[in-house]
């Protein structure tokens, strides 16, 4: 088993539906992204979506470094806070 799925089982046994991840650690670790981050005052880039089951989600200034994931789970920048909690919604369908 692989560190994304035993990830996601300590999810599903405790409950949770989904974890917001901030900084290039968390891209590296959940979504494979391989890049350095970008950070900035108040948005720590990558930020990466991990929902309890399927693949993650990553907003990046580099969809470059995402390899491992679809092009339909690499998302550019969001600047604007509301565009990402819709998206977020979106994501955990």
């Amino acid at each position: 088993m692989g560190h994304l799925e035993r990830l996601q089982d300590g999810m599903q046994r405790g409950g949770f539906d989904a974890l917001l991840l901030g900084g290039e650690a968390a891209g590296q670790f959940a979504a494979g992204h391989s890049r350095i981050g970008v950070h900035m005052p108040g948005w720590p880039i990558p930020v990466t979506f991990v929902p309890a089951s399927g693949l993650p989600h990553i907003v990046t200034a580099d969809p470059d470094g995402a390899v491992n994931l679809p092009a339909d789970h690499v998302h550019g920048m969001m600047w604007n806070p509301e565009t990402l909690v819709t998206e977020l919604q979106r994501w955990l369908e």
